[in-house]
């Protein structure tokens, strides 16, 4: 044995056969020849793979699989009336061939058990690397099903396998993410609350890590000399200073909590001596694990109906601004929340800079980013970019993220701003004739130059640098307003309130606001050059006098076109379509209440087609729907919290529709048993709680509500996705493709940012504003061939 605590420690194939066959003795269990044999073949198997850093070869650990030989039924008792080691070869027999993960780690568990008990290790420790592996297995509680969602795919290792002690590597890295998570939450966000589970889950968690992590360093370093730490907290968390540009780059497309910026500039000045506010936006899971039994089916969904963030001060504002109206006390340092959160900012607030102020701040950068011998011309090739791109200072001056984050593309003479969506991808291949959007992606052209000069690290300009620059700039141009947020939020106002055609929507999406703050990312549809078009004339705008060669953003700077958004927005032939063959798929019932479910399914995709409302179950509550005069009042989120209603028009042909349903309602009720004969009697005088569009149950006996899961098992051969939201994403693209405000859409959409609702107190949209999108609505169904 090496003396070196430090020093890895491999065991010998020879060495794992003969712990195997010792256990087989020293156990009161009776191995029989199958078992210790599967036992060798996998301990070699896979101590051949860490040692060659090779991924495990799954076929064979398949085969030794298949070959295993158990008489008793998988059960708790059984189970643990096993010895340790025997527990993971029994739960290994009873898994299917596709269940590679499960067959490797488990594997894994078997080989380090091995490991530990050669090299007598505590009992402890025996039963983790077991229990850590076999409970995932067997049980379906969400405290141990968790972990799949984070155990990478080991026959597929790439860059897991740089390393001999790979594996130990991996769960101290994602330990220290949970202990750091945990620690921000304690720390920083004392005033959140957090549910029970949520907090108990997360130390389950750590516990759990902590054990394997102790697990394969023992088996890996079992000379090593364990130390105990005074606080427990601080063994794992640090912070992250060698992934900070992967943070920094994370953070660009969408974050789960921000901080306020840390630059310290004139003492008294609002934006920075306003209190340290931290936005929460609660984390966006991993629906891929099956230890949700209850998720959306997509996350364009989930941020649909997310909750409004939680703020909380962490400290007191100073006493000379305590007492600012909360409309002037806003928080603009919160990187990308605070661009969004600048849309409640009045258009006559004395501190915004006008149009000639960001021109003038503007052509200065561009003048002083050519001054190579000028003593800050560092910092204003820095906020120059920043200026163009909308990204935080404090990003683009860290080491690496220009060059590495992946948020910048540079070729020989040409260099583009590229980034996702963040759009769920679309699993059918991409069909002009089916999909309005072929990409889920913004290019944006930059000047390869200025990009080139600033991923060398040493044109990077210091905190201080930045801030002495902005402090001469103020006083030389006399903008005393002037400051890195006035910086970092000008293209954005640029495009909002300055370019013909432009609009928030536009602007969010050139600047990458988060969706949880501008949910209609998810809904965009448009060809790239034509965001291309629009950030092209906000550069123009801001290089009034061409101190800035603007030759990069030449109309053919993209190369190839194409079209980006959601990938669930479908085009208006293939939507016409797809209502055709549904009315042929009605007509062919062959009974009446095959017939009564098919025609409710056809007119609740109508409903939700001409309203864009989310289509949650349950629509369309008799008291909701006023088909006299024609409005529709929803609260479609899901989440208590955050319900709030708004008004939809109901168009003249959804209208007739709906009408033709109610007497279709009467038609049926001679051959309706008599339940549902009654129901219909309720519907007719529009009882609460009673939907106007229902089914009839299995039996046929009653009226149930609709439900997303019934409109996709009935339209499961014909339905062009798996779930039917994208009727939501179709009628918001047509909305804004047949040129209906931002303000409307998102009104009737529900869309709108938190604080600007339509019927809410800040709002100036009234009601006779939101009944003229009523037109467009029927433009729709006429474009649709809809029948009255």
């Amino acid at each position: 044995m090496p003396d070196d605590g430090n020093q890895i420690v491999l065991l010998t194939d020879n060495q794992l056969i003969e712990q195997v066959d010792f256990l087989s003795v020293e156990d009161e269990c009776n191995y029989t020849e199958n078992w210790i044999a599967s036992l060798k073949k996998i301990a070699t198997s896979i101590n051949l793979s860490i040692q060659q850093r090779s991924p495990p070869l799954i076929e064979q650990l398949i085969a030794i699989k298949n070959g295993l030989i158990f008489q008793e039924e998988v059960s708790k008792k059984t189970l643990n009336a096993l010895p340790p080691i025997l527990q993971p070869l029994f739960l290994l027999a009873n898994l299917s061939d596709d269940e590679h993960k499960e067959i490797i780690w488990l594997c894994v568990s078997i080989h380090t058990y091995l490991l530990l008990s050669h090299h007598k290790k505590a009992k402890t420790h025996l039963t983790n690397i077991i229990n850590r592996f076999k409970l995932p297995v067997f049980s379906k509680a969400k405290n141990n099903r968790w972990i799949w969602s984070i155990l990478p795919k080991l026959d597929d290792l790439e860059e897991l396998s740089n390393t001999v002690n790979f594996i130990y590597l991996f769960f101290v890295k994602q330990l220290r993410v949970v202990a750091y998570e945990q620690e921000v939450r304690k720390e920083l966000l004392t005033n959140i609350e957090e549910s029970d589970e949520t907090i108990k889950l997360r130390s389950k968690k750590i516990n759990q890590l902590d054990a394997i992590v102790k697990c394969f360093e023992q088996a890996y370093y079992p000379n090593k000399k364990i130390t105990r730490q005074r606080k427990k907290k601080n063994r794992y968390v640090d912070p992250f200073k060698e992934e900070i540009t992967e943070q920094l780059a994370g953070f660009v497309d969408g974050s789960t909590w921000v901080e306020n910026s840390y630059w310290n500039l004139s003492r008294y000045d609002i934006e920075n001596e306003a209190p340290h506010l931290y936005y929460q936006y609660p984390a966006i899971p991993n629906f891929d694990d099956e230890v949700y039994s209850t998720k959306p089916r997509n996350i364009e969904e989930y941020i649909d109906t997310l909750e409004r963030p939680l703020i909380v001060s962490l400290d007191l504002p100073d006493k000379k601004i305590r007492y600012m109206q909360p409309l002037h006390r806003i928080e603009k340092n919160v990187h990308h929340s605070y661009i969004s959160q600048r849309e409640l900012e009045l258009n006559s607030n004395v501190r915004t800079l006008s149009v000639a102020g960001l021109k003038q701040v503007f052509g200065r950068l561009a003048i002083d980013s050519h001054r190579y011998d000028y003593k800050y011309n560092k910092a204003s090739l820095i906020l120059l970019l920043s200026m163009m791109t909308a990204v935080p200072v404090e990003f683009l001056m860290t080491t690496g993220f220009i060059s590495d984050s992946g948020l910048f593309t540079v070729f020989e003479d040409t260099a583009y701003l590229q980034y996702q969506l963040q759009i769920t991808d679309r699993k059918q291949e991409y069909d002009a004739s089916i999909h309005e959007n072929q990409e889920s992606i913004i290019r944006l052209p930059m000047p390869s130059g200025l990009i080139k000069l600033l991923s060398d690290k040493r044109n990077l300009p210091s905190k201080e640098d930045i801030s002495d620059y902005i402090r001469a700039i103020k006083e030389e141009v006399d903008l005393p307003y002037l400051s890195i947020v006035r910086i970092e939020t000008a293209l954005h106002i640029i495009l909002h309130r300055y370019i013909q055609g432009s609009n928030q929507h536009i602007a969010d999406l050139i600047c990458r606001i988060p969706a949880s703050l501008a949910p209609s990312t998810y809904y965009s549809s448009h060809s790239n050059d034509f965001l291309v078009n629009h950030y092209r004339q906000a550069i123009e705008l801001l290089n009034y006098d061409n101190q800035l060669d603007d030759s990069f953003i030449s109309p053919l700077s993209t190369q190839i076109d194409f079209t980006t958004g959601s990938g669930f927005a479908l085009t208006l032939e293939y939507v016409n379509m797809f209502l055709q063959n549904l009315l042929v798929w009605v007509d062919d019932s062959v009974n009446k209440e095959e017939h009564f479910n098919r025609y409710s399914a056809l007119v609740w995709i109508q409903f939700c087609l001409l309203t864009g409302t989310r289509p949650n179950n349950g629509l369309t509550n008799v008291k909701d729907i006023d088909l006299e005069v024609g409005w529709y009042e929803v609260a479609d989120k899901p989440n208590k919290a955050v319900k709030n209603h708004r008004l939809i028009p109901l168009c003249p042909t959804l209208l007739a529709i709906l009408k033709k349903y109610q007497l279709f309602l009467v038609d049926y009720q001679p051959y309706a048993t008599a339940k549902v004969d009654k129901m219909i009697h309720q519907i007719k005088q529009e009882q609460d709680e009673l939907t106007l569009l229902n089914m009839l149950s299995d039996s046929y006996d009653k009226l149930i509500q609709i439900k997303r899961s019934h409109i996709s098992k009935l339209l499961a051969d014909c339905m062009p996705f798996e779930d039917s939201y994208w009727t939501r994403h179709f009628l918001r693209t047509q909305l804004e493709k047949l040129g209906v405000s931002m303000i409307l859409i998102n009104t009737v959409i529900g869309h709108e940012k938190n604080r600007q609702e339509a019927l809410g107190q800040f709002s100036s949209v009234n009601k006779q504003q939101i009944w003229q999108v009523r037109d467009t609505f029927e433009e729709i169904a006429q474009q649709m061939n809809l029948r009255m």
